[in-house]
């Protein structure tokens, strides 16, 4: 079996994530982060995603933490419809 690299990899375990947990459990919610020189915060794609390039956040561990758990708050807390 021929590798096809760590980013393909990597979107094929998220694909395969989203597929079991639709699966198993069709009424979750699911949030999606999209990162490279800036962090997007995708959240259920209902509202318009949230922004992250000030350089000195992204460095920051308990900036970004704290941004997640406020966007997750905020993304994620209605049933969904």
């Amino acid at each position: 079996m021929q590798s096809d690299g760590r980013l393909d990899g990597a979107k094929k375990a998220i694909i395969s994530q989203i597929n079991s947990t639709f699966e198993t459990n069709g009424k979750r919610k699911l949030g999606i982060v999209a990162f490279d020189e800036t962090l997007e915060i995708i959240g259920d794609g209902v509202e318009k995603s949230h922004m992250v390039n000030d350089g000195q956040t992204l460095m920051n561990y308990d900036q970004l933490l704290e941004i997640g758990k406020s966007q997750g708050d905020e993304r994620m807390r209605n049933p969904i419809s």
